[in-house]
């Protein structure tokens, strides 16, 4: 690399880096004055706690969105620099071309991309993971709390493929208390029933890691006749647990991309229909 190349470079890493220095600060001001308030409700919160919990991974989630305009800013100000030092009229007249001029230019990118990569997939999921974390403990009122657990902790119309011909359907499940109603379990072969299990309710048993069934009737069907089986209670175990039921949506931001893509490929096998959601939060992290 000639003296010139990493001369643009360093401009160019340099000028970016001052450029995101700037943007940073003005986000977290704007934010603690909007926070202040919810910080100071809680007696047990420290200074220290606030940046090491909340505004160091504030500081990696803004700074990854602000990094193409931050990039952006940059490239146009430390090149109308050296246009203004009549430093490009100087390259021009050495006989080197345009083309080779850019040639810094495109290694610089390369390595911001390389670093935008890196925090996309892996660096500040991590960070959005414990950032809401302390969001769903320190922000926002009880009531709004206490509406967002209720959320976040009933399952409604839910649906899973256990197999190839598989399938369970629970119309009302709560994961705070492990305990569900109308569930239902079926098995195909091809377009044709062939066994089914009904229950009134459903309750998980963590200890045993296994599934009660309450209200229990077990259908099979032969040619000609079925055989229907009722039983008042059923211990048993499927091929999913309650952590299986939660709607993850939310958590794609927090999930690094492996976990993400592991999640997605469980999920089709699985029969969830509409993963657009987290096709979306893979891809972006790319493109």
């Amino acid at each position: 690399m000639r003296i010139l190349d990493k001369y643009i470079l360093k401009k160019y890493i340099s000028s970016f880096l001052f450029t995101l220095l700037i943007l940073i600060p003005i986000a977290i001001a704007i934010d603690v004055a909007s926070k202040i308030d919810k910080f100071l409700r809680h007696t047990d919160l420290s200074v220290w706690k606030i940046i090491e919990e909340y505004y160091l991974n504030f500081t990696l989630y803004y700074a990854n969105t602000f990094m193409p305009l931050a990039l952006f800013l940059a490239v146009i100000l430390f090149t109308s620099k050296l246009s203004n030092n009549t430093e490009i009229v100087a390259i021009n007249s050495a006989s080197i071309s345009f083309t080779r001029f850019l040639k810094p230019y495109f290694v610089g990118a390369t390595l911001v991309t390389l670093f935008a990569l890196l925090m996309n997939h892996f660096v500040v999921p991590r960070g959005n993971r414990i950032l809401a974390k302390f969001e769903k403990h320190y922000m926002g009122s009880e009531v709004e709390k206490e509406i967002r657990k209720i959320e976040e902790g009933n399952v409604t119309e839910f649906t899973m493929k256990l197999g190839p011909d598989k399938y369970v359907f629970i119309r009302n499940y709560s994961l705070i208390k492990y305990k569900g109603r109308d569930f239902s379990y079926e098995e195909y072969e091809g377009l044709k029933l062939q066994y089914r299990i009904m229950a009134d309710s459903i309750f998980w048993l963590p200890d045993e890691d296994k599934f009660k069934l309450k209200g229990v009737r077990k259908r099979r069907l032969f040619n000609g006749k079925d055989s229907l089986v009722v039983k008042q209670n059923l211990d048993t175990v499927f091929n999913f647990s309650p952590k299986d039921l939660s709607d993850v949506s939310r958590l794609a931001k927090e999930m690094i991309s492996d976990e993400l893509y592991e999640f997605v490929q469980i999920s089709k096998k699985r029969g969830i229909k509409n993963l657009n959601a987290y096709y979306v939060e893979l891809y972006k992290r790319t493109s």
